[in-house]
């Protein structure tokens, strides 16, 4: 049984077809890299999953059950947490505090307990937790705003471990990044799925991450699924290569 099924998924804009009859499944504890050039409908295959998009035809099922159409506050409570290409914080509170709200909000605790959440044991470990699997636990103090690009990043995927997803997405996780903090984000994002046996989606333009972490690569092409399979069986795909990588 898959985690994540799309049949016969097609998404248009007007006569534009953004995405073009997708049928693809994720098994769980799948490491997925979603790849193609600028326009190919990476983005709007993670909306289409979680719910920012309704097809326009076919669906999404997740765990076996259809989940197109759902609002994307459902999608998430189902178990599907997504980190944007954008990073979206609060940059004027901590790193603990950002991670802290989240841990409330995933236990539905009532916010006005958040002055005294500093006494509340459990969600503290919660914290610290999920701190040191994004390997922030030294930096718990320092507000956002002032953190590197790479560990704002890092905050931002532990936000989203926050909600104990069983499919994390995530969207150009090194966009923008120096060659070290790339390297970093590798190992985090190697880590993460270790450790917690999360199924990951993501998208990347950097080649030497898509091949160094992913178990399977899917290639999209102008809203079409062209190709899909391990790293080895993409890197010798003809038509992947004339499409996408090149000649080289």
């Amino acid at each position: 049984m898959n985690l994540l099924d799309l049949r016969n998924v097609s998404k248009l804009f007007g006569r534009m077809a953004a995405l073009s009859d997708i049928t693809c499944g994720v098994k769980e504890n799948d490491l997925l890299a979603v790849i193609g050039p600028n326009g190919a409908g990476k983005t709007t295959f993670f909306n289409v999953i979680t719910g920012k998009f309704k097809p326009t035809e076919g669906e999404v099922l997740f765990k076996e059950e259809r989940i197109s159409g759902l609002p994307p506050h459902k999608i998430v409570q189902k178990g599907i947490s997504r980190s944007f290409q954008i990073v979206n914080l609060y940059p004027d509170l901590t790193v603990f505090e950002n991670v802290r709200i989240g841990v409330l909000a995933h236990n539905r605790l009532d916010l006005s307990l958040f002055k005294a959440v500093g006494r509340i044991g459990k969600v503290n470990d919660e914290v610290n937790r999920i701190l040191d699997l994004v390997h922030l636990k030294d930096k718990a103090g320092n507000v956002a705003t002032n953190l590197s690009h790479g560990d704002q990043k890092c905050l931002e995927m532990g936000i989203a471990l926050t909600r104990h997803p069983q499919l994390l997405l995530l969207d150009e996780p090194t966009a923008g990044m120096s060659p070290e903090e790339t390297g970093q984000t590798v190992e985090l994002i190697r880590d993460v799925w270790q450790k917690t046996g999360t199924t990951i989606i993501f998208t990347e333009h950097d080649l030497n991450v898509v091949f160094s972490i992913s178990t399977r690569i899917m290639v999209l092409q102008l809203g079409q699924l062209i190709a899909e399979g391990g790293p080895k069986e993409i890197r010798a795909n003809e038509k992947v290569r004339k499409a996408y990588l090149g000649e080289e």
